[in-house]
């Protein structure tokens, strides 16, 4: 049986996010009260209807029935989204996803406990910042508030050297999950397998531990700038 869930709001980031669930096989319900943004969504899900959800009793009604994984409130008004939001908190609803319009809307998220708050815009924009900033880091995944999947460059002092000759989690305190040779991962790793020269390791690791490697890599690259020189 496939998950069921509702998104409201069907602005830029709801008419993805739905796009993208559909295509997983969810059976989806969506609201907005722009019949444009739904006639433009309603070929790819379950329900798609025009509603607006600051009258409760729409909300209510339109619920009343409906056995739910989950919500995700992604709504570009600040009362609008407040009011779904309380609406879903009211009736002890655990799996819901509300997306921040601001820092004073994150505020007010927070003080009202939703655990599962999206920020797309401030993330996207740390994201991009750490890629930027860490030369040797070529994508980023934040998969808790510590630990990041990322993937980063092989510097040239692992180089040539079996995942047992490394001791790589012991001495970087970053474990491989994957080495990329050429245009693919594998995920195939042995005590033997050796790493090269300027492979791409997907790694999972803290904060901290990427910054240390991250260092080591600059270090790297630095004398190699001035040998070239």
């Amino acid at each position: 049986m496939s998950e069921k869930g509702i998104v409201i709001g069907l602005g830029e980031f709801g008419y993805y996010l739905t796009l993208s669930l559909a295509k997983a096989g969810v059976d989806l319900i969506v609201i907005d009260k722009n019949e444009i943004r739904v006639n433009r969504i309603k070929n790819f899900v379950t329900d798609a209807i025009i509603a607006d959800v600051i009258i409760e009793d729409d909300l209510s009604g339109i619920l009343s029935h409906k056995n739910l994984d989950f919500a995700v409130i992604s709504i570009g008004n600040l009362e609008a989204s407040l009011l779904a939001t309380l609406y879903f908190k009211d009736m002890g609803f655990k799996n819901l996803y509300v997306k921040a319009i601001n820092e004073q809307h994150l505020k007010i998220l927070k003080k009202l406990k939703i655990k599962n708050v999206l920020f797309p815009q401030k993330d996207s924009a740390e994201k991009l910042g750490k890629i930027l900033s860490l030369k040797t880091i070529f994508d980023y995944i934040p998969i808790s508030s510590n630990y990041k999947l990322i993937e980063v460059k092989a510097i040239k002092k692992i180089s040539g050297k079996t995942l047992k000759e490394l001791h790589f989690r012991k001495v970087y305190k970053l474990s491989i999950i994957a080495i990329k040779k050429d245009k693919d991962f594998s995920f195939d790793l042995t005590d033997k397998t050796k790493i090269e020269k300027d492979n791409i390791l997907l790694v999972i690791g803290t904060d901290e531990a990427i910054e240390k490697y991250n260092k080591l890599s600059e270090k790297e690259r630095k004398k190699l700038s001035i040998i070239r020189r």
